[in-house]
């Protein structure tokens, strides 16, 4: 039998022990056998990894720019609510999906796109995802592989920057210059230069 106890020390501090109990013969007689283990150095880094983790969520779960995070075959492995609301779903409609489910034909046809996310390359570039409605929200996105402490790839994780009031604001600012563009008609009492 194994279990966790507190235990006290003589200076009365209390620390964390795990104990194994087992049934031995000593001397031809039933007698218990119990191993002790000192769990102060195991549970500070339990509890390091837990507050390490619990940082990294509120990180993510603050965080204006969308978080992704895919497995080797693209399917979702978590999000963020910003990812979320990039995509006007709600988490549960997003994990376990491919994430190509949720561009349209162009974006999930282009080679570079696709490698980068199959293949789970660093790499920075644009992308539109499509919502249930059917509009399209362009984003910046910065992608990088995931590894496991062996080096071995196991995902991707991709931060997502929507980039429609940018979009909208080239958009506005190409017009003008495409009608300066034009070419002037020639005034025929100019002289020619």
């Amino acid at each position: 039998m194994r279990f966790e106890w507190l235990h006290r020390k003589r200076t009365g501090e209390v620390f964390p022990t795990e104990i194994s109990l087992s049934v031995a013969a000593l001397d031809g007689k039933p007698a218990f056998l119990a191993i002790v283990r000192d769990l102060t150095e195991r549970k500070k880094a339990e509890e390091a990894l837990a507050a390490s983790e619990r940082k990294m969520r509120r990180i993510l779960d603050t965080s204006q720019e969308g978080f992704w995070l895919i497995d080797n075959d693209t399917v979702t492995m978590d999000v963020n609510p910003a990812m979320c609301e990039i995509l006007g779903r709600p988490r549960e409609q997003i994990l376990g999906r491919r994430i190509f489910e949720f561009t349209d034909e162009e974006n999930t046809g282009s080679s570079r796109r696709t490698s980068l996310a199959e293949r789970g390359e660093r790499g920075s570039y644009e992308v539109a995802l499509t919502r249930p409605d059917g509009s399209r929200i362009p984003c910046q996105v910065s992608a990088s592989p995931l590894y496991d402490d062996r080096g071995v790839k196991i995902g991707s994780f991709a931060m997502f920057t929507n980039i429609t009031e940018r979009k909208r604001l080239e958009t506005e600012l190409v017009g003008p210059r495409k009608r300066r563009r034009r070419p002037r008609r020639r005034n025929p009492l100019s002289s020619p230069t």
